[in-house]
């Protein structure tokens, strides 16, 4: 007969051969090293503005405002260029920007003014003169309030559309698909913000008459 002793030892000399066995049988265990882990996540350049107007509590219209600019000009994806964007966005509305450095707030300006000379850009696409550029820029400080909302490259084909109906009045102004298709617009998208702006059509002719007179005094 076999004590209880030598069979619980038989026992466990046994679980521990399985044991050996069934461990020669696993696949080993990968090393990693530092260079071969997992990246770490890269946040896109609009996460980085989501987060910023979540961060100040901004509102949804200056994510639009730089969404609108994002789409005319491509800046690197850091987290410094996305608060300059920001700040854009803030200058073009006319809102304080005390939470950005002196440093994006000129950044901004910079960028802006970039954005601004492309009225100037599309003039001479148009093939206008010194004069008729002249007024397209005054035309567009002369609607801003009304379009300040949309997209430059619209603001911009608005403000020479209002200018061509004065200077081509007698032609008929400027062709619209022409227009459309040299500020690189939808022309469905630009002839309705034509239609949004036409109850202030009295206001901005007006407008446009008493700056020539007040020119005209001054000399």
């Amino acid at each position: 007969m076999f004590s209880p002793y030598l069979l619980n030892k038989e026992q466990q000399m046994f679980d521990v051969q399985q044991q050996k066995q069934l461990m020669s049988k696993r696949p080993p265990v990968p090393k990693f090293e530092e260079r071969s882990q997992t990246p770490p996540k890269h946040h896109s350049i609009f996460d980085q503005i989501t987060h910023l107007i979540v961060k100040y509590n901004l509102n949804a219209q200056i994510e639009k405002q730089c969404v609108a600019i994002m789409r005319i000009i491509q800046l690197p994806n850091t987290n410094f260029h996305a608060q300059v964007i920001v700040c854009c966005a803030m200058q073009q509305l006319n809102l304080e920007q005390q939470m950005f450095s002196q440093k994006i707030q000129q950044f901004a300006q910079h960028i802006n003014y970039r954005l601004n000379n492309m009225l100037t850009q599309l003039c001479e696409k148009l093939h206008m003169d010194k004069k008729q550029k002249m007024l397209c820029q005054l035309m567009h400080k002369i609607i801003y309030k009304y379009v300040n909302k949309l997209s430059k490259p619209l603001q911009h084909a608005l403000a020479i559309k209002i200018a061509c109906d004065i200077i081509y009045y007698h032609q008929g102004g400027i062709n619209l698909n022409q227009l459309a298709q040299t500020s690189q617009v939808k022309i469905d998208q630009l002839q309705s913000c034509l239609n949004r702006i036409k109850p202030f059509a009295h206001t901005i002719i007006q407008n446009y008459i008493n700056y020539c007179k007040q020119q005209k005094e001054s000399q």
